[in-house]
């Protein structure tokens, strides 16, 4: 019998994506509270970086926290800038932990990169108006179980689609093919 010593890949991931949709959300509505003050002001100098009286801390996270009986440490940073006549936020999560591999380091390893815009420059610079937040896409909980499940689904799948392809000659496959919903 053997017994687990460190967590799942897949569990570091989805530890990840879930604190990353929570922070992000109290990130970006921290910032948003704290650029409303600066409406009609050009609070950026012209290499990007924030003019010294209008800097401030940007909120951020870093502590431990035990999840599937494992130890994770979690850090959440974020950076503005400007780009494209807008004001950007780049928020990094990374969650390392889960129990360690054999030479003592921890086991996993996984990061969340996202940039979100929070609001519009005139041709002056000035912050002129707020992008509408709606967040369900930051409101969703991934599931471990859940996405196992839909894996196994896949695989069940992928041995139907399989034995289908298999009794047509191969120059007829590319219409077999499964396309993106995209």
């Amino acid at each position: 019998m053997s017994t687990i010593n460190k967590a799942t890949t897949l569990q570091t991931q989805v530890l990840a994506a879930n604190l990353s949709n929570e922070h992000s959300k109290e990130i970006i509505l921290a910032e948003l509270e704290q650029l409303k003050k600066f409406v009609g002001y050009s609070i950026f100098k012209v290499d990007g970086s924030l003019k010294e009286k209008y800097k401030h801390d940007l909120k951020s996270f870093d502590y431990k926290i035990n999840q599937y009986g494992f130890d994770f440490w979690v850090r959440t940073n974020a950076y503005i800038k400007v780009s494209y006549s807008k004001i950007e936020i780049k928020i990094m999560t990374t969650v390392s932990g889960g129990g360690y591999d054999k030479n003592g380091v921890n086991a996993n390893h996984s990061s969340m990169n996202r940039i979100f815009d929070l609001c519009n420059l005139d041709k002056d610079g000035k912050i002129t108006d707020f992008v509408e937040f709606d967040f369900p896409s930051l409101e969703i909980v991934h599931d471990v179980d859940q996405i196992l499940e839909a894996a196994k689904k896949v695989e069940e799948a992928k041995k139907v689609y399989e034995q289908a392809i298999n009794g047509v000659n191969y120059i007829f496959r590319d219409a077999l093919y499964i396309k993106s919903p995209r």
